[in-house]
């Protein structure tokens, strides 16, 4: 019995797998010089990016408004480039170093529903995943596709952090605690299937407890639950299986280790080709601008209420009332206009849109109740709730 990454003898696993890496230099260049770039001639080729924070960044929302034009361009071949990851590097984790807010989130509709997007409503067009760097939930995602090329310094990694995003400790009891964990975890086994993918496999990408080994069947690995097969992937309880590019392509997690796309194209057989689709692209960038922009937006407005409500008194209670309610009614408006601000603002400042909701309600007979006092104040500046500050917007 063996840890796979620990011992040489991995080395000899790689012989049982055929040579996909392209990222070699040879003497006449990069075996990727042969994929020439076209303007209208060979495989039409649609990138697609999936970057960024789960479930703020990447949203189901955002690919299903490209579905027809996607089917309009008809492709020959999707390749989507995905890149995610909770924590910049292991050290940066291990040292505290990073900022906890831009963690991905658990979301078991968005999870299955951008599954169900790619492999059922586009399941006719050919696809290809190219991982730049998964850590956490986008990996399960990632593991959906059953064509799967890392870059040479990507990682794929599982996440232990399932049960947190649920709120798994939550649950007072044991029983409680067994059912949700089933439920849950049940999701990365669902991905998997499309990808066609060893549910040990993912269940072990998942659940910390999931111990994972395997044994090769020719060129494949038949993965095992527990540490009873040839090699050991993940003997610690307490953590999920982390891929290197290396490592990936050695057990058949991967197809092959890439650095550009033109690696990726030849690696699927494509000599020739040419772009199609590229506004796609830049729309899911713009998404990302403009959702972060309303949020950070949404923040300021947050200091603003509260600076409002601790100046409605006295004479003023009417106008910064006034102000308060406004303030509130743009803050629900961008809620509303992106869910991704709701996401943010409600783990930072434990504010859903059903409480800012109530809020404004409550407001609203507030400032009734002042102006059929003539526009005077009651007994103090209101109910300004405690959370963070912000500069006033104007």
């Amino acid at each position: 019995m063996m840890d796979i990454r620990l011992s040489m003898a991995s080395l000899a696993l790689a012989l049982l797998v055929p040579a996909t890496s392209v990222a070699q230099e040879t003497a006449g260049g990069l075996f990727s010089d042969a994929v020439m770039a076209t303007d209208d001639s060979g495989a039409s080729v649609l990138v697609l990016p999936i970057s960024g924070q789960m479930v703020t960044d990447i949203r189901l929302e955002t690919y299903e408004e490209m579905r027809d034009r996607i089917r309009e361009l008809n492709p020959d071949l999707i390749v989507v480039e995905i890149e995610s990851r909770d924590f910049p590097s292991m050290y940066l984790r291990i040292m505290g170093y990073f900022d906890r807010n831009e963690r991905g989130f658990f979301d078991e509709k968005q999870l299955i529903g951008l599954g169900e997007f790619f492999h059922i409503e586009l399941q006719d067009i050919p696809q290809i995943a190219w991982v730049k760097d998964c850590e956490g939930l986008s990996t399960l995602l990632a593991l959906s596709w059953d064509r799967v090329f890392m870059s040479a310094d990507a990682r794929l990694s599982g996440s232990e952090r399932l049960l947190e995003y649920t709120g798994f400790n939550q649950w007072p009891d044991e029983n409680g605690r067994g059912k949700m964990t089933a439920a849950w975890t049940s999701v990365s086994a669902v991905l998997g299937n499309w990808g066609n993918r060893s549910e040990h496999l993912m269940m072990a990408m998942t659940d910390p407890g999931k111990l994972l080994s395997g044994t090769f069947r020719g060129k494949q690995v038949e993965w095992t639950e527990g540490v009873y097969g040839e090699f050991v992937l993940d003997g610690n309880p307490q953590g999920v299986p982390d891929f290197d590019a290396s490592l990936a392509q050695e057990v058949c997690v991967s197809e092959g280790t890439v650095n550009t796309l033109q690696d990726v194209l030849l690696l699927a057989g494509i000599r020739e080709y040419h772009f199609v689709g590229e506004e796609l692209a830049e729309d899911v960038a713009d998404y990302k601008i403009n959702w972060r922009r309303s949020y950070e937006n949404c923040k300021r407005l947050w200091g603003d209420y509260q600076q409002y409500r601790g100046w409605a008194t006295g004479e003023d209670v009417v106008a910064y009332l006034g102000k308060s309610k406004n303030t509130l009614e743009k803050m629900i408006g961008l809620y509303r206009r992106y869910p991704a601000v709701e996401k943010r603002m409600q783990r930072e400042y434990g504010l859903s849109l059903d409480a800012l909701e109530r809020m404004l309600e409550e407001l609203k007979e507030e400032l009734r109740r002042a102006n059929e006092r003539g526009g005077r104040g009651g007994s103090g500046g209101g109910n300004s709730r405690t959370g963070g500050g912000g500069g006033l917007t104007g």
